[in-house]
């Protein structure tokens, strides 16, 4: 019998799912079952699921179309549960670890928490924390439209957000910002502590000199991680 797809050719093997008569080409061995090409791309599940786009769609980039070729993906067959996405999703980077992006939601969620930790160890720069709300909005819409990529069938790779190469990484520039940054936290620490330590009224005097020293600490280190850094860059 002569293969569905290619009639010069024989059928000597027969898809385990539409029963087609296939040749060599157009099998493939999916855990010891025998698939056509045809029903490898395109996969009809039944109940909260979805039907998978054909590996060649055209709604993939050719980046990620040279991605499925190799395997380089991993197919997404089940609608994403609408109503656990959305709770997910108010917490920056959790909504993009519930569709499967790990590393993009991982690092959404360290950069919010971070910013919303950094006024409060170094009691200062409150604004920055406004950035945690551009980055809440930011991760609550991305998986959002993940969401939607996914259940039209696309391939979403898993890709971070701001690429981060800390092999080829700039240091003089980052030790530059780590020294204004430790800088400035010196500044207002030792600023607020003094004013407290020195004060008439203020009792333990102990007790002021040990926090104030406390808190100078993670300032020192950031401007000596800063010097290093940049020292390390000119090298």
């Amino acid at each position: 019998m002569k293969c569905y797809y290619h009639e010069d050719r024989e059928g000597k093997l027969k898809c385990d799912i539409c029963q087609k008569q296939i040749c060599e080409e157009c099998s493939n061995n999916e855990k010891d079952n025998i698939i056509c090409d045809e029903c490898l791309a395109k996969e009809v599940f039944d109940g909260d699921t979805i039907v998978m786009e054909t590996k060649y769609s055209n709604h993939n980039s050719n980046r990620e179309q040279e991605n499925i070729l190799n395997n380089n993906y991993y197919p997404v067959k089940r609608i994403p549960n609408s109503f656990l996405g959305f709770i997910f999703s108010l917490v920056p980077g959790a909504g993009h670890m519930y569709l499967g992006l790990m590393k993009r939601g991982v690092q959404l969620m360290i950069a919010f928490f971070m910013l919303l930790a950094i006024p409060s160890i170094l009691n200062f720069a409150g604004f920055i924390g406004l950035f945690a709300t551009v980055v809440w909005f930011y991760s609550v819409f991305d998986a959002y439209h993940i969401k939607k990529r996914l259940m039209r069938g696309d391939i979403v790779e898993d890709e971070l957000v701001v690429e981060m190469d800390w092999l080829n990484m700039n240091y003089y520039y980052l030790g530059l910002g780590l020294l204004i940054f430790g800088g400035l936290a010196l500044l207002n620490q030792g600023l607020y502590s003094f004013q407290y330590i020195f004060n008439i009224a203020t009792i333990n005097i102990g007790f002021k000199v040990f926090r104030f020293l406390r808190e100078i600490t993670l300032p020192i280190l950031l401007i000596v991680a800063g010097i290093v850094l940049i020292k390390r860059s000119k090298n």
